[in-house]
C-alpha cells in the first residue's frame, strides 16, 4: 500500500468505528413522531393533500427533540410538495412509507428561478435517514422531462433530497426514484455515510425522449441531469449502492480552496451501476477561489452498459483555476460500454436550450489534473476505443499510472489522447504508448464538428 491509500482505509475504519457506533447507539428513538399526528393524509393525491403532508413533515421535525424519530408510516403513499428544515439537532427520519412527489408542477413552490427542492435540510447535525428496507422517495420526473426537453420549464429543476452544511449524517437502506433532477445533492458534508441505498430511473422513457435522426440509440446528448449521489465536503463514504439512472451515479463535486477547503478524503465502495454515466469526478470548472477534489477512491465498483465508466470531467471557465489531484479507481469490472470504458478529459454536454459546451470540446488549461491512478480494471464488449484522455498543450495532465487495465473490444486497440504524461504496467492497449490524436480518428471528428439546430 502507498501512502494514499493507507490513509483511505484508516479513514474508512475511522469513520465506520466511531461516528456509525455513535449513531448506532443512537437510533433507538426517545419518542417517535408520526407524520399522521401533524396533519398528513395518507393515500390521497390531491394538490390539497400535498401541501397538508409537506407540512406535517416539516411541523414533526421542527418539533423533534434530540434523540426523537420523525416517522412516514409503512404501507401507505404520502404525496408531497416540498418540505424545508434547518438546524435539526439529533433526529432520525423514519421513510418506512412512501414519499411521492405532487405531479402538478404549475403549483410547485419556487422563487423565482429555481423551483424548491423536495426535500431540504440545512445546517444540521447528528441527522439519521433511513428507510427501515422498505422506504421509497418518488420523484415522478417524467412529466419533468418532457417540459426541460421542450424547454418549457420557466425555473430550475427541482433536486429529490439536498442537505448542506450538515455533519455527521448517516442516510441507508432507502430506494429513491425518478427525481425531477439529482436524487442526492449532498453538499459540503463532513463525516457522512450513505450505505444501502437504491436509486433507479426509468431509462426506457428517457431513452424514447432522447431519440431523433442523428441519435437513434437514445444516447444521453440532451441530459436530464437525474444524477444519483453528488456529494462534496470531506470524510464521505458511500458503500453497497445500486444505482440505474442514465446519468453520473456518483459524482464527487468541487469545493473552493480559499474558501473552507477541498473535497477530501472520499470512498465509494462495493457498488453496481446499470446505465449510468459514470464513477466521476466532477465536473470541475476553474474558479477564483480554486475548485478543488483530491484524494477519492472507487473500488469494488461493478458496470453493466454504461455510458462512460471511470469518468473525470473539467468544465469550461476562462478565469481561476482549479484541482483534480490523487483520485484512484481500484477493482473496477465494466462490461458492454456504450461510449467509452474511461473517459478523462472535458466534460460533455449540449442542452436542449442550446447550452453547454458541446460533444468534444477543447481541453481546460486553468484545471490541473494530476495523479489518476488506475488499478486493476477490466472492460470487455465495448463499441468504440478504450478510452479518451485530454489535456491543454499548456497544462498536461501529469502522473497517470495504469496498472493491469485491460480493455476489450472492436475497436479497443487505442485511446485517444492529448498531453498525458505517466506510466502504465501490465495493460493492453498501454495508453502512453498506444495513442491517437482525435483528428486522427473519424468517429470522434465528427463529433468536434457536429452541430445541432
Amino acid at each position: 500500500l502507498n501512502a494514499f491509500e493507507f490513509v483511505h482505509m484508516t479513514f474508512a475504519m475511522l469513520l465506520q468505528t466511531t461516528f456509525l457506533l455513535a449513531l448506532v447507539l443512537s437510533a433507538t428513538a426517545l419518542e417517535v413522531r408520526s407524520i399522521d399526528d401533524y396533519g398528513a393524509v395518507a393515500n390521497d393525491s390531491s394538490v390539497s393533500a400535498s401541501f397538508k403532508n409537506s407540512a406535517a413533515i416539516v411541523k414533526a421535525l421542527q418539533a423533534a427533540a434530540k434523540g426523537d424519530a420523525v416517522l412516514v408510516p409503512p404501507y401507505k403513499k404520502y404525496f408531497i410538495y416540498p418540505a424545508m428544515a434547518s438546524g435539526l439537532r439529533g433526529i432520525q427520519l423514519w421513510i418506512e412509507g412512501e414519499l411521492i412527489a405532487q405531479s402538478n408542477i404549475s403549483a410547485w413552490p419556487n422563487d423565482g428561478k429555481s423551483y424548491y427542492h423536495l426535500l431540504y435540510l440545512q445546517d444540521c447535525r447528528d441527522i439519521i435517514i433511513t428507510g427501515k428496507t422498505t422506504g421509497r422517495i418518488d420523484g415522478q420526473g417524467f412529466k419533468w422531462w418532457v417540459e426541460l426537453m421542450f424547454n418549457l420549464l420557466p425555473y430550475s429543476r427541482p433536486k429529490m433530497l439536498v442537505m448542506e452544511n450538515c455533519i455527521d449524517v448517516l442516510i441507508e437502506n432507502i430506494s429513491a426514484s425518478n427525481s425531477p433532477s439529482f436524487h442526492m445533492d449532498l453538499r459540503n458534508m463532513t463525516n457522512l455515510i450513505v450505505r444501502n441505498v437504491h436509486i433507479w430511473v426509468n431509462v426506457t422513457a428517457q431513452k424514447a425522449l432522447t431519440k431523433t435522426k442523428l441519435n437513434p440509440w437514445g444516447i444521453p446528448m440532451f441530459p436530464f441531469n437525474t444524477d444519483g449521489i453528488d456529494p462534496s465536503g470531506r470524510n464521505i463514504l458511500i458503500q453497497n449502492i445500486t444505482v440505474e439512472n442514465y446519468d453520473d451515479a456518483v459524482a464527487v463535486k468541487p469545493m473552493q480552496l480559499l474558501n473552507g477547503g477541498c473535497t477530501e478524503n472520499i470512498t465509494v465502495e462495493n457498488s453496481r451501476v446499470v446505465i449510468g454515466v459514470g464513477m466521476s469526478i466532477g465536473s470541475v470548472p476553474p474558479n477564483s477561489n480554486i475548485n478543488c477534489i483530491r484524494n477519492v477512491t472507487f473500488r469494488n465498483i461493478d458496470f453493466e452498459y454504461p455510458i462512460k465508466a471511470i469518468y473525470v470531467k473539467t468544465n469550461s471557465g476562462k478565469n481561476g483555476h482549479g484541482i483534480i489531484d490523487n483520485i484512484l479507481y481500484e477493482n473496477i469490472r465494466i462490461r458492454s460500454p456504450v461510449l467509452w470504458a474511461v473517459y478523462i478529459g472535458p466534460q460533455q454536454q449540449y442542452e436542449p436550450n442550446g447550452g453547454g459546451d458541446g460533444l468534444w470540446p477543447p481541453p481546460q488549461p486553468l484545471v490541473n489534473v494530476t495523479r489518476i491512478t488506475l488499478r486493476n480494471v477490466t472492460s470487455e464488449k465495448g463499441w468504440l476505443n478504450a478510452g479518451v484522455l485530454r489535456c491543454a498543450a499548456s497544462n498536461p495532465c501529469k502522473e497517470f499510472v495504469f496498472d493491469s487495465v485491460q480493455v476489450k473490444g472492436w475497436l479497443a486497440g487505442f485511446y485517444i489522447c492529448e498531453n498525458i504524461q505517466g506510466l502504465s504496467n501490465h495493460s493492453d492497449p498501454q495508453p502512453m504508448a498506444n495513442c491517437k490524436k482525435p483528428d486522427e480518428v473519424p468517429f470522434n471528428y465528427l463529433l468536434s464538428h457536429m452541430r445541432f439546430p
